[in-house]
């Protein structure tokens, strides 16, 4: 009886400690999709929007500061949404990050260009992805491999594909590089810090099986490769 009861109250402090562990787990994702929308949302990024609405508006082109508008509506609300939700459809997140870049070529009038290609096989709408984990390493590509570019065109690529038993995502670009990227300051208001945050949520979503790597093109060309295993 003695032993029973042992083994009973072991196996309910188990328990217990799974659902604590679990329960911090969740609360530190919370945190970070939080963080992330902040550092998204922030101020700089709002001024800057609301900013290139009235240029349009100055510029006589009620037009194009509508579609402008339009998109910087919707991509709020994908931003808050993205923040509710741990996981999305697939499909869903590559419209979300079409839409992104399309707003921000709007915004740098056209000045890089942008291709996304996601493998047939991965085209169900019941394949899950975290949400707002791609995001941050395209904003990255545009704004410290793509702006600083002043003797070419950029290009910002998206690669959605299976790998072995991972889901592989690779954004690339044809930027400053790496080293050089780092050599020069950031534009205000503007970090790094939803990389991090994304980072975090990897390891802990995939319980350390995920990982990040950021390096130069392995073709050798100018830019920057970022590779995400989920």
């Amino acid at each position: 009886m003695i032993g029973t009861y042992l083994f009973f109250r072991w196996r309910l402090k188990v328990q217990i400690e799974k659902r604590a562990e679990k329960a911090g787990v969740e609360r530190k994702l919370a945190e970070y999709r939080l963080e992330a929308l902040r550092a998204q949302m922030n101020p700089h990024f709002v001024f800057n929007a609301i900013n290139g609405i009235q240029s349009k508006i100055l510029q006589k082109d009620p037009h194009e500061a509508y579609t402008y508008l339009a998109k910087f509506s919707q991509l709020i609300r994908l931003f808050l949404t993205g923040t509710m939700q741990q996981y999305v459809p697939l499909l869903k997140e590559v419209e979300s990050l079409k839409l992104y870049v399309e707003f921000e070529q709007l915004r740098f009038d056209d000045s890089f260009d942008f291709d996304l290609f996601v493998s047939p096989e991965l085209e169900d709408e019941g394949i899950q992805i975290p949400s707002m984990i791609i995001q941050p390493f395209v904003e990255n590509a545009i704004w410290h491999g793509l702006m600083p570019l002043n003797n070419r065109k950029g290009k910002v690529s998206i690669r959605i594909e299976k790998s072995e038993e991972h889901l592989l995502i690779t954004v690339s670009d044809n930027g400053i590089g790496i080293l050089k990227s780092k050599e020069k300051p950031r534009p205000a208001g503007h970090t790094s810090f939803g990389i991090e945050l994304t980072r975090k949520r990897v390891e802990l979503l995939t319980n350390q099986n995920g990982k990040i790597t950021v390096g130069n093109n392995p073709d050798g060309s100018e830019g920057t490769t970022v590779k995400i295993w989920i």
